[in-house]
C-alpha cells in the first residue's frame, strides 16, 4: 500500500456490515496485528498475540463485535493512506471541506504490553474528529468507564468533538 491514490468515504452505512477486504491495511508488532479500515476503523484485532481472543471483530459481523474508530466526525472525506517508508507505520488522510487531517497508526516494538498508538495530526483548517471504541463481544459500553472483557481490553464508547496528541490501548502480555 504505498501508493496515495484517493479514495471515496467509506461512511457509517457500510460500517454495520464491515469494509471489503481491499479497503484495510495491517499494522502489527511481530506477536500481534491489526486491520485498519480507509474509515480509520481498527476492525480486527487479537490480543496480546496471534492466538488470543478478538478483541476487535467488527471485520467478521458488524460493530458489536468490537472496532475503535477515528475520523472525522462528518462522513463528507476523501482519504488518501500509505505506509511510511519502509514501516508498518501507516498514515492515513482524511480530506474535508473544512480542512485534512492525518491519522497515524502503529504497533510499537513490544517490551511488557501490546500496544496500538493513533496519532491524530492537523495538516490544514479545523476539522471536527470523532473517536469511538467497542470491544468485545456485544457487553454494553459505559461512556468513558472502562468495564474489562477477558482478552484484557476495555470497552468504550466516547465520541469527542475534536482530538489533539496521542490516543492509545494497551493489554497485558501473556
Amino acid at each position: 500500500m504505498t501508493n496515495r491514490a484517493p479514495g471515496r468515504s467509506p461512511g457509517a452505512g457500510r460500517a454495520a456490515r464491515g469494509l471489503p477486504i481491499e479497503e484495510y491495511a495491517l499494522i502489527g508488532d511481530g506477536h500481534t496485528a491489526a486491520l485498519v479500515g480507509r474509515n480509520g476503523s481498527i476492525d480486527w484485532l487479537c490480543l496480546p498475540r496471534f492466538d488470543s481472543g478478538a478483541c476487535f471483530a467488527a471485520l467478521l459481523g458488524n460493530e458489536e463485535h468490537g472496532f475503535w474508530r477515528i475520523a472525522p466526525a462528518s462522513d463528507a472525506y476523501r482519504v488518501t493512506r500509505c505506509y511510511r517508508g519502509e514501516t508498518l507505520v501507516l498514515e492515513t488522510e482524511f480530506h474535508t471541506g473544512d480542512g485534512v487531517v492525518r491519522l497515524v497508526d502503529c504497533m510499537p516494538r513490544r517490551s511488557n504490553h501490546a500496544s496500538v498508538v493513533r496519532v491524530v495530526e492537523g495538516v490544514s483548517g479545523r476539522v471536527p474528529m470523532r473517536s469511538r471504541r467497542w470491544s468485545g463481544s456485544g457487553c454494553p459500553a459505559r461512556p468513558g468507564g472502562g468495564a474489562r472483557c477477558g482478552s484484557g481490553c476495555a470497552r468504550r464508547s466516547a465520541p469527542v468533538a475534536s482530538i489533539r496528541g496521542v490516543a492509545a490501548s494497551s493489554a497485558p502480555t501473556a
